[in-house]
């Protein structure tokens, strides 16, 4: 049993206490609005996929901009990770081995945790685009990606300073 209260908030002045149930046995046992209630959104970037050249490349480019990154290896990586904090955007591949990019906007939406969504592919279907777009996608971008582009959806996602 994890308990959090959050006392006198600076901006609204109100007292909250919430008592959270948290199961370390996997991250797909975290309850559901687990992050929205404790974690607040940082203004880093998360790039999820299964291709370390381009996590390091995304990396790269993005911090190159003055964003701050943290790369993940596959969705249930990025999964794990979020009790240490929520990404104010998410940059995720669409075909990942073990959860797909659309499997993981499923289970962010699942868990009510409402984080703007890149998605990257190297193939250009409108299925997967749809589908994304439904499960709230920002930005649908095809491989390879135009540094451009990312960085204005980025920008649009994480809105102003």
């Amino acid at each position: 049993m994890v308990a959090c209260a959050v006392v006198n908030e600076h901006r609204r002045r109100t007292s909250v206490l919430c008592y959270v149930t948290l199961m370390l046995t996997s991250a797909t046992s975290l309850p559901l609005n687990l992050h929205e209630q404790v974690m607040p959104q940082a203004r880093y970037v998360a790039i999820v996929d299964d291709d370390a050249a381009v996590r390091k490349g995304l990396a790269s480019l993005l911090r190159a901009h003055g964003v701050d990154t943290r790369t993940y290896a596959s969705g249930r990586d990025f999964l794990k990770a979020l009790p240490l904090g929520v990404p104010g955007c998410l940059i995720a591949d669409v075909n990942m081995p073990g959860m797909t990019g659309l499997e993981l906007q499923a289970e962010l939406a699942r868990r009510g945790l409402r984080i703007p969504t890149i998605v990257i592919t190297a193939c250009d279907d409108n299925t997967y685009r749809d589908k994304c777009h439904a499960l709230g996608a920002a930005a649908y971008i095809r491989k390879p990606v135009d540094s451009d582009t990312l960085i204005a959806a980025i920008n649009s996602s994480l809105g102003p300073k």
